[in-house]
């Protein structure tokens, strides 16, 4: 019997994906390995599965949490472009980043590597 997905065991990490609505990369992301990640991660993360937060940045709270991220230095510089992909850590604390358009296993291969690197 498959474990359902849940963020039980829960990681160190999450993942912050920065994006617009009105950017085409964005929502072609948001679409398919975004709206499938509950579904795939379990399969294509080899570690304990980090919650994936999603922020528009065309809506002002969530901008003014970007700025906040930022003016904190818990990002090491401002997003020069979206979607933008951030592993923070149980602080917070940017770990690592990628910016611009990827497909799923792109997205995977950046996480599982960014989680690796990490733990090793």
């Amino acid at each position: 019997m498959s474990t359902p997905f849940a963020y039980c065991a829960q990681s160190k990490y999450e993942i912050l994906v920065f994006y617009n609505k009105y950017c085409h990369h964005c929502k072609s992301w948001l679409n398919s390995t975004g709206a499938n990640y509950e579904k795939d991660a379990p399969k294509k993360i080899s570690t304990t599965i980090p919650k994936l937060l999603k922020y528009d940045l065309s809506e002002r709270k969530n901008m003014q949490l970007y700025q906040d991220m930022l003016s904190s230095g818990k990002l090491t510089s401002s997003i020069p472009g979206v979607p933008a992909f951030i592993i923070v850590d149980e602080n917070q604390i940017e770990v690592k980043r990628t910016i611009g358009a990827m497909d799923g296993e792109e997205f995977y291969r950046f996480v599982n590597d960014t989680i690796n690197q990490q733990t090793s």
